[in-house]
């Protein structure tokens, strides 16, 4: 039960890990002056909205929903660590 648990943390640390980009990306799509790295990242999170439905957003909206969701699966990965 203990494996699962660390296991599990380290599952939803990773996924709130990942959302960082994305919602980099969100955010700097609204500058179009953004350096050229962060606009690739851009067409990435464009793709990844398509796929899960958040393409009708604003850029603005979905960074806010992305680090929403990092934010929840930080507090996850945290709540489901085992204490001893």
């Amino acid at each position: 039960m203990v494996f699962l648990a660390y296991l599990f943390t380290v599952v939803f640390a990773v996924l709130a890990f990942s959302t960082l980009p994305l919602s980099l990306a969100a955010f700097a799509s609204l500058n179009p002056g953004a350096p050229n790295l962060i606009l690739l990242l851009e067409v990435l999170e464009g793709q990844v909205a398509r796929m899960s439905g958040l393409a009708s957003m604003g850029a603005f909206t979905r960074g806010i929903v992305y680090v929403g969701i990092g934010v929840l699966l930080t507090a996850l990965a945290t709540w489901i660590k085992p204490r001893r």
